[in-house]
């Protein structure tokens, strides 16, 4: 049985990128992803770290009109394109994305929204916001929704397997060593709670839920490793 939450994001999400003019975008992003099947680094996450990045802005009461909202979530469906899933370094990852960001401009639907008044180096620009580890402050709006929407993915209803199963695997692609589950969770408990968030709805999900977030994961090992606290 799905899970409401679920059907309720993906269906309100869905109708903002049409509203935004931004489906065929996502639909093109499916089909010509390289790493969509990765552990983590996947479509999921691009998808729903764009729907997150867009409620930060859309609560933030800042944005100051449609160019700004689709330049953020086009950055977003793109920040980890043809993401290598731990083979390379994150700038190299970004490069790629960016790369997989000027294919698409080339194409006839890239052109069309860049038609739209689009500047594709403002979204390269937020693209490069998300490398890790962080290396760049972010100083705008746009690049303060980026950057939280990609550390606050983990809150959310699908981020947890995708941290504590995906994510492991893809860090041991990069280290050659599996983090024992549990240990992992203690390295996540310490990047939650050292989290700096840049949006003010950002600072208020991360206050509100991230002692619960981490007991889903908790949980999560529980029920699919067999594993107690």
């Amino acid at each position: 049985m799905p899970n409401i939450d679920l059907v309720v994001q993906d269906t309100l999400f869905r109708f903002r990128l049409k509203v935004l003019k931004l489906l065929p975008v996502w639909e093109w992003v499916q089909a010509n992803n390289p790493s969509g099947d990765l552990p983590y680094h996947n479509n999921t996450h691009l998808y729903h770290m764009a729907r997150i990045a867009d409620q930060l802005l859309l609560t933030s009461n800042l944005y100051v009109g449609r160019k700004p909202e689709v330049a953020l979530v086009l950055a977003c469906l793109f920040h980890d394109f043809d993401h290598s899933g731990g083979k390379l370094s994150d700038r190299e990852n970004i490069d790629r994305a960016i790369a997989g960001l000027r294919w698409f401009a080339e194409t006839g639907l890239g052109q069309k929204t860049r038609d739209r008044g689009i500047d594709f180096d403002e979204v390269e620009a937020l693209i490069r916001v998300t490398e890790f580890p962080f290396i760049h402050t972010p100083t705008t709006e746009l690049e303060r929704c980026i950057r939280d929407a990609d550390v606050l993915y983990s809150f959310s209803t699908v981020g947890v397997a995708h941290v504590v199963g995906g994510l492991r695997k893809e860090i041991a692609v990069m280290t050659g060593n599996m983090i024992e589950p549990k240990a992992f969770v203690e390295k996540q408990r310490e990047f939650v709670n050292g989290l700096h968030l840049y949006t003010e709805p950002g600072r208020y999900l991360w206050q509100k839920a991230r002692t619960i977030v981490l007991d889903e994961q908790i949980r999560y090992i529980k029920d699919t490793y067999g594993l107690v606290q």
